[in-house]
């Protein structure tokens, strides 16, 4: 949350969940499905106490941005 309406890459989201340069998952960007995961356990979590949460964007093949709000 601290960039809000600015989009953080897969990468610096993984660093920030393990250490910076961890390296898991298959091939050079196997860290992509575990960010992936990640983010949808927070989405669900948000979700199950708001039906409706929706301020999580996805940015295929970069990364994801929490919405500005209005």
């Amino acid at each position: 949350m601290s960039n809000v309406g600015s989009f953080v890459t897969y990468r610096a989201l993984y660093d920030r969940l393990r250490s910076e340069g961890f390296i898991a998952g298959t091939g050079e960007d196997g860290y992509r499905a575990n960010v992936r995961s990640a983010i949808k356990r927070i989405r669900n979590k948000f979700r199950s106490c708001d039906p409706a949460f929706d301020e999580i964007k996805n940015y295929t093949s970069f990364g994801y941005c929490w919405r500005k709000p209005f």
